[in-house]
């Protein structure tokens, strides 16, 4: 047990490392995963501001098409690995523009 993984946002219990990686380029992201509910988050992301300076270009229209056709993908494969009654949480879409919109 890692004793400097921190506590799941979901349900508290305890995360275990699950992989590191680069996050815009250069910032290293820890990534960890629930033991108990599986969620995977990483924690303290200090390059969240630079990740967000630039979301939308004012020259991309098609932010929203796309969004709904990703969101009818996440649909399916929700549908298809967890069934229809399962739970999905959009989190950081950074659009203001839910996965889920109906």
């Amino acid at each position: 047990m890692d004793s400097h993984a921190p506590k799941c946002k979901i349900c508290h219990h305890q995360t275990k490392k699950a992989f590191d990686t680069k996050v815009i380029y250069f910032h290293k992201a820890i990534f960890y995963k629930c033991e108990h509910c599986g969620f995977l988050a990483t924690y303290n992301p200090d390059w969240l501001n630079e990740a967000y300076t630039q979301a939308i270009n004012a020259t991309d229209t098609g932010i929203l098409i796309r969004n709904h056709y990703f969101c009818a993908i996440t649909a399916t494969l929700s549908v298809l690995f967890f069934g229809k009654k399962a739970n999905i949480l959009d989190m950081g879409g950074g659009v203001w523009h839910p996965c889920k919109t109906a």
